[in-house]
């Protein structure tokens, strides 16, 4: 049963911008948070807010995609930033409803000029969710309260919350999220059991403009906020046959090296990409833990931008493509790594050197080649597209098959059903 019951809490003014798992329930006493302590288990919580948001023992949360706690200021509530896109939140909890309070403000002055899209799936669900209910952030709040769930038997329900849209048009976070009943703690463990995936990726790899469909070109549809999805973008659909936690490093526009201002391979550390939508914006975000997720699959799919750049130098592009890759194997050293493209200019420049380079035979990364903008199989993704250029969501499911197979070759077991294209009409901009 879904409802999605906005509460506006504060209208919009200005502000300065700054930078299904078995759970276990611990009945030792504390209903305040002690302090900080996040080692004391708490009772009975049905309300998840200030440092409870960010406990790293015994936590309640359990966080998804990159994210950056930041304590409460004179203007704002303690809050968990959710940047990239796919990030967000799952929470088990024993009660009939479930209210989660976001900030959402996106501009350099503070004011919000967009919606801001996610989608959530309750109990056995998945994302993206044929059943209707994705929700948004309202361009003229500030603060928002959002009912997610309410009527449900009182038992233990899970809730899976992630968002749809990118890091440049979505500066957003959790501040609240709050029960009828109580939350159940984390099994740490079984959050950790799963797959994890992760995509340094552009526009491409971020469903840009995946919910618009059109046969007639490649420009029939103009990309909105509206009708894109990370969540239908064929990098999440591959992670999701793979029932994969997923990671998104990535933005629209920004390449490996060109433009200047929008090199991904510089922000591989941060936790996010600001409304700035630049390097130094993302400079202001915070560290990421590199050690908080190991991914065991690393997804490419950048470089589009690099060769359109009029900038653009081969010779700086290839030798920052070896970079990136040399530095994320060596961070992640068993992860297995796939560069897709469509057998473009860009692609071409990064194989070719990671082959001259010895890497290719090195046994840790793979050519993926997918389809191209208007192609897929025959029936589905021929002859289809979707908004500015980009991939309809039919293509976007034939290209997330081919990386499925090849995947199962490398050794993974897909667990997940494939998504229909048909169970989807419902948000799809005809």
């Amino acid at each position: 049963m879904k409802t999605k019951k906005i509460l506006i809490l504060i209208p919009l003014f200005c502000i300065s911008l700054f930078s299904c798992n078995k759970n276990k329930n611990n009945n030792e006493p504390s209903t305040v948070d002690p302090a900080g302590d996040d080692d004391i288990p708490l009772m009975d919580v049905s309300t998840i807010k200030g440092s409870l948001l960010n406990r790293n023992k015994n936590p309640l949360v359990k966080w998804e995609g990159r994210y950056e706690y930041k304590a409460a200021t004179e203007e704002l509530p303690s809050t968990m930033y959710l940047y990239h896109a796919a990030t967000g939140f799952t929470v088990d909890f024993i009660g009939t409803k479930l209210e989660v309070s976001f900030v959402h403000y996106l501009d350099l002055d503070g004011f919000n000029n967009v919606n801001i899209y996610y989608d959530y799936a309750i109990d056995d669900e998945t994302l993206p969710n044929p059943v209707n209910r994705r929700f948004h952030l309202s361009k003229d709040n500030v603060k928002e309260t959002i009912t997610l769930c309410e009527g449900l038997t009182n038992k233990q329900h899970t809730v899976k919350c992630l968002k749809m849209s990118e890091a440049k048009d979505a500066y957003t976070g959790v501040y609240e999220i709050k029960t009828d009943g109580k939350f159940v703690y984390r099994d740490v463990e079984a959050d950790n059991s799963h797959l994890k995936f992760m995509f340094i990726c552009a526009s491409g790899g971020s469903g840009y403009g995946a919910l618009a469909y059109s046969e007639e070109g490649p420009n029939a549809k103009s990309r909105k906020i509206s009708n894109s999805s990370a969540l239908h973008s064929f990098n999440y659909l591959t992670a999701r046959r793979f029932n994969a936690d997923v990671m998104y490093v990535a933005t629209s526009g920004w390449g490996v090296r060109y433009p200047e201002n929008k090199q991904i391979s510089q922000v591989l550390d941060k936790v996010g990409v600001t409304p700035s939508n630049d390097v130094n914006g993302a400079l202001t975000t915070g560290d990421w833990n590199k050690d908080k997720y190991i991914p065991d699959v690393i997804i490419f799919n950048i470089g589009g931008n690099d060769t359109k750049n009029s900038a653009f130098n081969a010779t700086n592009y290839k030798a920052r493509v070896v970079e990136m890759v040399r530095k994320m194997h060596s961070y992640y050293p068993l992860a297995k790594m796939l560069w897709t493209h469509t057998v473009s200019n860009a692609g071409g420049y990064a194989i070719s050197e990671l082959t001259a380079q010895g890497i290719m035979s090195e046994g840790y990364i793979y050519e993926s080649i997918i389809y191209k903008v208007g192609h897929g199989e025959v029936g589905s993704g021929e002859g289809t597209y979707g908004a500015s250029e980009h991939y309809s969501l039919k293509t976007q499911i034939d290209s997330a098959k081919k990386l499925t197979e090849q995947l199962q070759d490398l050794g993974y077991t897909p667990t997940v059903d494939p998504v229909s294209f048909s169970d989807f009409n419902f948000e799809i901009e005809f």
